[in-house]
């Protein structure tokens, strides 16, 4: 009851009730505060407050960066206090290195993900349209601002470019590379490496919602110019289409490599929506009814895909899906009309 009442001692926010007579949406919908509360410690050393998104069998301490940002628009409604603070300590880690935060001892924990900088930047940017905390832009974490940390998570695949190195020549190489380790993207999809739409998708969308953030403060030349390079990045992109509502993999060598997975789907479809024609559009959601949606679940990778008898995990390959592709795959068609 606490966590739906405002102005309570348990979070600094407050659950949004949902008004709705269907049984079956109010028993999905209700599952989302008891989730939370199941992740909510108060107890660890770092915060008041952390909500352990690693679980208490993979990550006892520990918050990921990628499984919080699934939700951190909610976070935001429901703990923004929490947030912001969380906000600063994990701007000082490294997400080249670390995919989160250990919340016993304050450092950062795991390897990097190819996924942190967006995730990163996608929490900062939800706290700040939902709390309407703008000033939040101005204040200085370690030698920059709030502002100067979110352009340079949007650029940053300028740094991951291999553009005009060997293997390198054509200009549909001016995107992001994650390199050949699949253990930095979906850990289990060995195909999935190199330039892949999803992340690239991430930072054409971080330079967008940058460029508003400067047009706000009256920066019309620098939203411009971020604005003109995310349009460049989309072109590209566009262009990695492999058909039948599947999207490739771009290798050195101009070699392309088809993947049927969700990921794509989720990112062109919550990022990407407007930039992509009604047909690859209709295409993609009948790939998804096709060989992704099951009756009670779904699948992460389809079984038709080249490298399903390689991805041996049911969260990301073919036996099955982690749960939060599932609302992830639902905003993405409901984006996508």
């Amino acid at each position: 009851r606490q966590l739906f009442t405002p102005d309570q001692s348990l979070v600094s926010g407050c659950f949004p009730v949902l008004e709705t007579d269907d049984e079956l949406v109010k028993k999905v919908y209700y599952t989302g505060p008891l989730t939370m509360l199941y992740l909510l410690n108060t107890n660890l050393p770092e915060h008041e407050r952390v909500y352990l998104t690693g679980g208490p069998r993979w990550g006892a301490s520990t918050t990921f960066f990628w499984d919080i940002a699934i939700w951190s628009e909610l976070w935001a409604a429901v703990d923004p206090w929490m947030m912001k603070e969380q906000i600063i300590a994990w701007i000082k880690i490294d997400p080249n290195k670390h995919y989160g935060k250990d919340n016993l001892g304050g450092n950062g924990v795991g390897n990097g993900y190819s996924a942190n900088y967006w995730c990163l930047f996608k929490i900062i940017r939800d706290y700040l349209v939902t709390t309407g905390d703008y000033a939040f832009l101005d204040e200085t974490i370690g030698t920059k601002t709030l502002l100067d940390h979110m352009e340079a998570y949007a650029l940053n695949w300028q740094n991951l470019s291999l553009y005009g190195t060997p293997g390198y020549e054509d200009t549909l190489y001016q995107l992001a590379d994650f390199g050949a380790d699949p253990w930095n993207l979906l850990e289990c999809v060995p195909t999935y490496i190199h330039i892949v739409p999803s992340f690239n998708i991430g930072y054409a969308w971080m330079m967008r919602e940058t460029a508003k953030l400067y047009e706000q403060k009256g920066n019309s030349a620098k939203a411009d110019s971020l604005d003109e390079q995310a349009e460049e990045m989309m072109q590209n992109i566009l262009k990695l289409y492999a058909g039948n509502g599947a999207w490739n993999s771009l290798y050195p060598n101009n070699k392309k490599v088809e993947v049927r997975h969700v990921l794509d789907f989720i990112y062109f479809g919550k990022f990407m929506a407007d930039d992509v024609s009604p047909s690859i559009k209709q295409e993609m959601m009948d790939f998804l009814d096709r060989e992704l949606r099951t009756d009670t679940w779904m699948r992460a990778q389809s079984l038709s895909d080249i490298a399903a008898k390689d991805s041996d995990r049911p969260d990301h390959g073919p036996m099955g899906s982690f749960d939060g592709w599932i609302p992830e795959v639902m905003d993405a068609m409901t984006r996508m009309g």
